[in-house]
């Protein structure tokens, strides 16, 4: 699986049905700081752009370490879908993905996403699973879950 550099793998993906080809990129930006997240969104778009030549559908996946109001969020979000914003149906689980293993408090932090190339995908359904063992998660992030389909 080729890499942009060590935090953006990527992949091109064909359906075995339809034979339609997409792109999966995801990342993990810096928890620090919000420059170094806001440049590395930039650089992430420039090179699914350069690489996307087909232009076949994306998805960028990640822990974006962004909330909605950030910088590298909205710089994103004017290029690609946000899942949660252009899901059909209403979006399921907490308002946030990040736990911190904290499991008797409110999930509100939201900074993991599925983002989509615009126009070519269509979110049928969003959700942020909070299944738990024994009171515990298996991260400090709860996994992100959509279905997608491909459009014509």
């Amino acid at each position: 699986m080729p890499c942009l550099n060590a935090s953006v793998p990527w992949g091109l993906f064909e359906n075995i049905k339809t034979r339609k080809h997409f792109y999966v990129f995801n990342t993990h930006l810096d928890h620090v700081g919000e420059t170094a997240r806001t440049n590395s969104v930039k650089l992430i778009y420039e090179k699914i752009t350069s690489i996307n030549t087909e232009k076949y559908p994306v998805i960028l996946t990640g822990d974006f370490n962004s909330e909605v109001n950030s910088k590298a969020y909205l710089y994103l979000s004017s290029k690609m879908d946000d899942a949660k914003v252009v899901s059909q149906t209403d979006p399921f689980g907490p308002k946030g993905t990040f736990n911190n293993f904290e499991f008797h408090k409110p999930v509100t932090l939201l900074i993991d996403y599925i983002f989509t190339s615009k126009n070519n995908i269509r979110v049928l359904k969003y959700a942020v699973l909070s299944d738990s063992k024994d009171c515990k998660y298996p991260s400090d992030h709860l996994p992100v879950y959509v279905e997608l389909e491909l459009k014509k």
